[in-house]
C-alpha cells in the first residue's frame, strides 16, 4: 500500500514538472513571436490609405423556408433588391486628410555674424497626409535687440536637397504657395528662412523667427478643381474622395514654429605684443647691435561666442631694424606655438620656404625695415575657447 502511495506521488511529481517545462517553452515561444512582430517593419499609420483609393463591400444574405435552403442573396447600394447575383458593391471613396508637421533642422539658437551677413534658420515641412498637397509658408519676427536690416528682404527658399543654403543659386525663392510645388503623402521638403544682420547688431544680441505652414490644394488632376496652391476645396460630402478633415496637431490646417532664435555671436580676440632681449644678441640690453624679440600672442576672450578660422598676423620691421634670420631651430627665422584647447603647445620653426611665412625674403635674407611680415596660424587652427593661443616670435637686429 506505501508502495503504491509512494508511486503516485512520484508520478504526479513528474507530471508537474512536464507541465512546468511546457509553461516555460509557451512563454518562451511568445516572447519570440512578440520580438519577431516587433522587428518586422510597422505601417506608418500617420499616412493611411491614400486619397481617392475604392474600398468596396457587399454583404450576403443566406435563409430557408420550410428547411429548404434558398439562394443567396446580395446586396445592393442605389436601392433594395433581391437580387441573387452579385451585381452591385457599395463603395465610397476615401476623404483627404490633413495632416503635417513643422519642425527645425537646425539647432537653437543659430549663430550669426555682423553687418549685411545673411542669417538662416532650416525647417522641414512634412506631409503625413493621405494625398497631394502643397504648402502656404510666412515667416514672422520678434526683433528683441533690433539685430535685423529692415531694408532688406527677410525671405524663404526651397532647399534643394544639399542643406547647403544657396539663396540666388540652385534654391529658390518662395513667392506663393505655388512656387515649392506639391508633395506625396509621407513626403517632406526643408526650406531656409533667412534675414540680413543690421549694422549695429552687437554680440549677444537676438531675434526670435517662427515659420507657419498652411495646407493648400495639389496640382493633381484626379481631384475635380484643383488649382496648385489654392485653399482647400470641400467635395461634395463624405465619401466623394475630394471631401477632408484636419488631422494636425490643432486641427486647424495651420502649424507653426515659434521661437527659434538668431543670436550674434562674434568672437573676441585679444592681441598682446611684448618686446624683450634674444638669448642669443650679443648684448643683454637693447644698444645697436643688439637683438629685440617680439612675442605676439592672439587668444579668444571669455566675452566673446562663435568661431575664428583663417587667422594670420601681420607685422612691419620697424625703422632703425632689420630682421635676423635662423634663430630658431638653427633655421627657423619666426617661431609660432599654437595651443588648442588647453593642450600642449605645438611649436614649429617657420623658414623663408614655408607657406605659412610671407615676405622674409631668402634663407639668410635680413628682411630691412618697413617690411610686412605676414605668418598664418595654420589652415585648420580656429580660435572658440579661451584655451585656445596662436602666438610668433621673431627677432630684429637693432642698427
Amino acid at each position: 500500500m506505501k508502495d503504491r502511495i509512494r508511486t503516485k506521488k512520484l508520478f504526479r511529481k513528474k507530471e508537474e514538472e512536464k507541465m512546468k517545462i511546457k509553461r516555460q517553452c509557451c512563454m518562451m515561444a511568445l516572447a519570440f513571436v512578440f520580438a519577431l512582430v516587433m522587428a518586422l517593419p510597422q505601417t506608418v499609420l500617420a499616412v493611411g490609405t491614400q486619397a481617392r483609393t475604392t474600398i468596396s463591400n457587399e454583404a450576403t444574405v443566406d435563409y430557408s423556408v420550410n428547411t429548404a435552403a434558398q439562394p443567396t442573396l446580395y446586396s445592393c447600394e442605389t436601392s433594395a433588391c433581391n437580387n441573387t447575383a452579385s451585381t452591385e458593391t457599395t463603395d465610397f471613396l476615401v476623404d483627404r486628410k490633413v495632416n503635417f508637421t513643422v519642425t527645425n533642422v537646425d539647432s537653437d539658437p543659430k549663430i550669426g555674424a555682423f553687418s549685411n551677413t545673411t542669417a538662416t534658420f532650416e525647417y522641414e515641412i512634412n506631409n503625413l497626409g493621405n494625398d497631394w498637397f502643397s504648402f502656404d509658408l510666412s515667416n514672422g519676427y520678434v526683433d528683441t535687440s533690433s539685430i535685423l536690416d529692415n531694408g532688406l528682404a527677410q525671405q524663404i527658399f526651397l532647399d534643394d536637397g544639399d542643406n547647403v543654403f544657396e539663396g540666388g543659386g540652385d534654391d529658390i525663392l518662395y513667392a506663393s504657395a505655388a512656387t515649392f510645388g506639391d508633395y506625396s503623402a509621407n513626403e517632406a521638403f526643408r526650406v531656409w528662412v533667412t534675414a540680413k544682420i543690421d549694422a549695429d547688431a552687437a554680440n549677444g544680441d537676438t531675434a526670435d523667427n517662427s515659420l507657419t505652414a498652411v495646407a493648400r490644394e495639389a496640382d493633381n488632376a484626379n481631384v475635380t478643381g484643383d488649382t496648385l496652391g489654392n485653399a482647400l476645396t470641400p467635395g461634395a460630402g463624405a465619401g466623394t474622395g475630394d471631401d477632408y478633415a484636419y488631422a494636425d496637431a490643432g486641427n486647424d490646417n495651420s502649424e507653426v514654429l515659434a521661437s527659434m532664435t538668431w543670436q550674434i555671436g562674434a568672437p573676441v580676440i585679444n592681441v598682446q605684443k611684448t618686446d624683450g632681449v634674444h638669448a642669443s644678441s650679443p648684448f643683454a640690453v637693447l644698444v645697436p647691435g643688439a637683438y629685440a624679440e617680439y612675442t605676439i600672442t592672439i587668444s579668444y576672450d571669455a566675452a566673446g561666442s562663435g568661431t575664428a578660422g583663417g587667422i594670420s598676423i601681420s607685422d612691419n620691421i620697424p625703422a632703425n631694424t632689420r630682421g635676423v634670420p635662423n634663430l630658431y631651430g638653427g633655421t627657423g627665422d619666426v617661431q609660432r606655438s599654437v595651443v588648442v584647447n588647453g593642450g600642449a603647445p605645438t611649436v614649429t620653426n617657420l623658414d623663408s620656404g614655408d607657406p605659412d611665412l610671407s615676405n622674409w625674403g631668402g634663407s639668410s635674407a635680413q628682411p630691412a625695415a618697413g617690411t610686412g611680415i605676414l605668418v598664418n596660424c595654420g589652415a585648420a587652427f580656429v580660435l572658440d575657447s579661451t584655451t585656445d593661443s596662436c602666438t610668433i616670435t621673431f627677432a630684429v637686429e637693432i642698427l
